[in-house]
């Protein structure tokens, strides 16, 4: 929403995006108004996507509709802990690999990533 001083609000991605088989997660934050009753600040709301890195779409059913047929809902989950979120990291462990949101972990996604040595050559 463009504002009259020229300022913007909405949500926003305010951090680095993680690229693996052929999805790319980020998070994002979305300030909300300020409650002029409220004793404490608020932190907003902070939100991470999935989607595939081709065409954009949801690769896993996020709002647990359990539905055959992902939708555009299923692309994001709600965080925990609100404020601007980090990076997503992705972390392999002996168990198999793990995304986390800062200390958020992202549900099991059933990656298929084994890591594997790359080579090269500089002249």
């Amino acid at each position: 929403m463009n504002e009259p001083n020229g300022s913007f609000i909405g949500e926003k991605v305010l951090a680095k995006s993680l690229t693996f088989s052929d999805m790319l997660m980020f998070t994002t934050y979305t300030p909300i108004a300020a409650n002029t009753g409220a004793c404490s600040p608020n932190q907003g709301r902070a939100l991470t996507y999935l989607v595939n890195i081709k065409d954009g779409t949801a690769v896993y059913d996020f709002n647990k509709s359990g539905g055959t047929v992902l939708t555009q809902d299923d692309r994001r989950m709600n965080l925990v802990r609100g404020g601007i979120p980090p990076e997503p990291s992705l972390l392999f462990h002996e168990n198999g690999p793990v995304i986390l949101i800062g200390t958020e972990k992202a549900p099991d996604l059933q990656l298929l990533l084994t890591p594997r040595k790359t080579y090269w050559k500089t002249k």
